[in-house]
């Protein structure tokens, strides 16, 4: 029987938020693909994660209630319950030993678990063609962020190639007695924190077609196609400006935002890794936290002018960090931006074995809709995820596309007016530029809106309303014309 070292831990600020939003069914799952080349022995692997996952008491914390008090308390526990479930996927070709973890995975994503009892990790190792593993792990969401993933996958390499592990390492639960202290303190800094943050609550957004009422749906996911080029001008962009990929990614999710819903003020609950101290980055733990970045867009602004505005802001949000408590900004679910940088140096130890995260999903925040960029070794990936109870999946399906289409035109002419980007592609486009056009449609009426939009599609720096020296484009038009409507919906 299994004995308690530690007892009664209050839970962190990113817990509590967790459990508020946690249900019947338990708590979401987190989890992490990772791809493993080399030669792999599956005891050694056993060892390996045994050893790590014993160095982080959060992995071996469970969370039980008392009758007295509203909230769990983590136990930590003196031994960790730990299997290696083995998985051998070579009969399947390689196509489909893909399609088959895509599939595990995303079910995985999908689980809730109970937080009372162990084991706290589980995990699989499907063994693949060449020689090649891919191994998943899963943990409840009170114990782990994206971060902590990569930090696992770090100290698995250390251990399998024979290089010794940091001898000193912080632990969740002394963070969490920290965090507290912050969010209780008195002094003038936290006293102005609570200020700024006070000052960014919200209404969140709503977009077009979106259930007012409604119960929650499971989690869903669209894919938004970037190209090789794209992510290579993407690098490119942010590099020339001084900034980086998850600056720019974040500025054109804000002016796609704010094209659908007619709004000039977009609020982005934007996650923060929340390891800006050198003691906290080779923990493990839930220290990301999801932060308010307010953008008032102007449609005469240029892409990269944005740019920095919104970058300038990011960076003043997390300055103040240490004092915002999660789900505070707003009572109802927002719309929510993630980066992951799980890039890691691929570094060949005695026995040649690399492990990588390809796939990453937590769930720290309950959101209707979610931008998720994840930076790997294998490439950047970009998703949507969204509530199938408030969206329906053609709209989403048309979201991402109007990212990819805003995003490809601001990579190339970062100078472009706001106002001037086009948020059609494909069928659609084609549908609005043939207005007008030829005899076929001499005697077809379209609404003004629409002809519009069509404008804008050929031209919407073109001035479209002239009074003595006020000038306003198509593009500023159609952006007027949104807000507008938009209201009258309201």
């Amino acid at each position: 029987m299994q004995t308690e070292s530690l007892a009664g831990f209050r839970i962190s600020p990113q817990q509590e938020r967790i459990v508020a939003f946690a249900d019947d069914a338990g708590t979401p799952v987190s989890a992490c693909l990772y791809e493993c080349v080399g030669p792999l022995d599956v005891e050694a692997l056993r060892a390996a994660l045994a050893n790590v996952t014993g160095r982080h008491e959060i992995l071996r914390t469970v969370f039980r209630k008392h009758r007295e008090l509203k909230l769990p308390l983590q136990m930590i526990l003196e031994q960790q319950t730990l299997n290696v479930r083995v998985e051998d996927l070579t009969g399947l070709s390689g196509e489909d030993q893909q399609h088959e973890l895509r599939r595990r995975f995303a079910a995985t994503a999908r689980e809730f678990r109970a937080v009372s009892e162990m084991p706290v990790v589980s995990s699989t190792l499907f063994r693949l063609a060449d020689g090649k593993h891919s191994l998943l792990l899963a943990m409840p969401s009170l114990c782990v962020d994206a971060a902590s993933f990569g930090v696992l996958a770090e100290e698995l390499w250390q251990v399998l190639s024979g290089a010794a592990l940091t001898a000193d390492l912080l632990q969740y639960v002394d963070v969490t007695e920290w965090q507290h202290d912050l969010l209780d303190g008195s002094e003038d800094a936290a006293v102005a924190a609570r200020m700024f943050w006070k000052d960014q609550a919200h209404t969140p957004l709503l977009l077009p077609l979106e259930a007012g009422e409604w119960e929650s749906g499971s989690s869903e996911r669209v894919r938004v196609k970037i190209s090789r080029e794209s992510v290579e001008r993407l690098r490119a962009v942010a590099e020339e400006s001084g900034m980086n990929a998850e600056d720019v990614l974040l500025t054109a999710w804000h002016l796609l935002l704010s094209r659908v819903t007619g709004e000039a003020r977009t609020v982005v609950l934007t996650a923060s890794g929340g390891r800006e101290y050198d003691e906290i980055k080779n923990a493990v733990g839930p220290f990301s936290r999801y932060l308010p970045v307010t953008v008032e867009v102007e449609g005469k602004s240029r892409f990269d002018e944005t740019l920095r505005s919104v970058a300038a802001l990011t960076r003043q949000g997390r300055s103040q960090q240490d004092w915002f408590v999660p789900g505070g900004a707003a009572t109802k679910p927002g719309i929510g931006f993630e980066f992951h940088d799980l890039r890691w140096p691929v570094v060949e130890g005695d026995s040649r074995i690399t492990i990588t995260p390809v796939a990453v999903h937590v769930v720290l925040e309950k959101l209707k809709l979610r931008l998720i960029a994840t930076d790997t070794n294998a490439g950047l990936s970009v998703n949507l995820d969204y509530d199938s109870g408030r969206y329906s999946r053609e709209p989403m399906e048309q979201l991402a596309s109007s990212f990819e289409v805003g995003l490809a035109q601001a990579l190339t002419n970062p100078r472009i007016p706001v106002g001037s980007l086009s948020l059609l592609a494909g069928p659609a486009k084609e549908r609005l530029l043939a207005m007008g056009v030829g005899v076929s449609v001499a005697s077809v009426s379209f609404p003004m809106h629409s002809l519009i939009s069509a404008q804008v599609l050929r031209s919407s720096g073109a001035a479209a309303v002239r009074s003595d020296a006020e000038v306003l484009t198509y593009g500023e038009l159609e952006i007027g014309s949104n807000r507008l409507a938009r209201h009258l919906v309201k």
